[in-house]
């Protein structure tokens, strides 16, 4: 049944089910939907069951709500394009299997709730074509490789930032890049730094961007 967890998780993509899931559910997790006797025909959700049946652990419960949370943001687009794509990528079994075990890597190794939904919302411009799937594995890497708190300050850097923690560490996921080379820090009177390297959105940050404000 593993093996047919990633084909299940594409099947669920177009199932028009997934618009029944609402946000309680993606708090309340597996056990709370099947109790309720909805949700139960998307197919992930029945391989879910039959591999955590017995002994559930912790790490299944959270990969549980990762892949509810995935699911819930991509209702957001029309079940047409998600059925489309997904009878798109059927054709080739392998390259669904590709694709599906991929989206169940990252959303295993996740380390914060939210991402699965920034992650849904790659997926779904890769499903509507505004970015193609390397671009998706790209970002997708780059999610889980970030913090959630520094993805947040992204937009910042539109306009040039000092450097800092978080400027390091976008920039160590090519989400910005330093524009300024200034080794040499000052701070006025009031502690407000006025000189030191500078730090800008990078084109990869910036598809990153539109992404996120626009799906």
């Amino acid at each position: 049944m593993i093996e047919k967890i990633e084909i299940n998780l594409i099947q669920s993509i177009a199932s028009s089910e997934i618009k029944n899931i609402t946000e309680d559910f993606c708090e309340l997790g597996l056990d709370a939907i099947l109790n309720e006797g909805v949700l139960k025909d998307i197919p992930v959700f029945g391989t879910l069951t039959q591999l955590y049946s017995v002994g559930a652990t912790i790490h299944g419960k959270i990969l549980e709500k990762k892949i509810i949370k995935f699911l819930f943001e991509l209702k957001k687009i029309s079940g047409n394009e998600r059925n489309d794509f997904v009878q798109k990528i059927n054709s080739n079994e392998k390259q669904a299997q590709k694709i599906g075990e991929h989206i169940l890597v990252i959303l295993d190794r996740l380390d914060d709730l939210y991402k699965p939904i920034i992650l849904a919302k790659l997926f779904s411009a890769n499903i509507q074509g505004k970015i193609d799937y390397e671009m998706f594995v790209r970002l997708s890497s780059i999610i889980d490789k970030s913090l959630v708190s520094d993805l947040n300050k992204l937009k910042d850097y539109r306009k040039s930032q000092f450097s800092s923690f978080t400027a390091t560490s976008l920039q160590n996921t090519g989400l910005v890049y330093l524009s300024v080379m200034n080794p040499n820090i000052a701070f006025d009177e009031n502690g407000i730094q006025t000189s030191g390297s500078l730090y800008a959105v990078s084109e990869l940050g910036e598809i990153l961007i539109e992404i996120l404000d626009n799906n």
